[in-house]
């Protein structure tokens, strides 16, 4: 089975689904992110897809990381879920997340010279 191909399409699920999320995301965005794919009948079958090929586990872990590398955030504390039921329990990140504006080039990181979180305006 060909792993990449599918954790690019759990990527771009995670992006689509952030996209759509209301902006600031708050310390629950995991939690939104799976309540948003349960609640919507096409992004449910695609996840439901993912899962028949990859297993739920590895789905789930998938899209907590590519929602925390999206949002440059690392998970503070485990928390049960209180709005998906796709999930048991998921990472909060700070308050303060906010999308990275672009990945940094590889230059850049060696020199730490990384491009900042874009300040969304609402």
């Amino acid at each position: 089975m060909d792993t990449t191909s599918h954790s690019s399409d759990v990527k771009a699920l995670a992006q689509e689904v952030l996209a759509a999320l209301p902006q600031p995301y708050s310390e629950d965005v995991i939690d939104e992110v799976f309540y948003a794919i349960e609640t919507d009948p096409r992004r449910l079958r695609d996840y439901e897809a993912l899962c028949a090929n990859l297993g739920k586990t590895v789905v789930n872990n998938w899209l907590g990381r590519w929602i925390g590398i999206a949002l440059g955030k690392v998970g503070e504390q485990q928390v049960p879920s209180r709005k998906s039921s796709l999930i048991g329990s998921y990472s909060l990140f700070d308050t303060d997340v906010k999308p990275v504006e672009r990945k940094p080039k590889e230059g850049e990181a060696l020199k730490g010279d990384v491009p900042q979180p874009v300040e969304r305006v609402s």
